[in-house]
């Protein structure tokens, strides 16, 4: 399989606009149940081949690979924008400039 580098090397941000980086915390989106309550998966974004990968906080606790890691391109949209939210990271203010979300040029 063939990955379209263009959008392998592109930034990445979540859905308030916050660029992502290796380190961070990301909640995402998992269901809602019949009460209308959401429930939520947590990754830790892992830096594997050159590529920004998301990996379950338990399997990155572990250590152990079973299955359930991301790619974030692949999971981004066209302009780069994932459901997820960044809840913890490290502190670049010069690298991580935010963008608008949702905002039409």
């Amino acid at each position: 399989m063939k990955i379209a580098t263009a959008k392998q090397n592109q930034t990445i941000y979540d859905c308030k606009g916050v660029p992502i980086v290796e380190g961070d915390l990301i909640r995402t989106p998992h269901f809602r149940d019949r009460r209308n309550r959401r429930y939520w998966l947590y990754h830790v974004v892992t830096m594997r081949s050159g590529v920004l990968e998301m990996v379950p906080t338990h399997q990155a606790a572990t250590g152990k690979a079973q299955g359930g890691a991301c790619w974030l391109f692949a999971m981004a949209g066209d302009d780069g924008v994932i459901e997820g939210e960044v809840l913890h990271g490290y502190p670049y203010p010069d690298e991580r400039r935010r963008i608008k979300v949702g905002a039409k040029p």
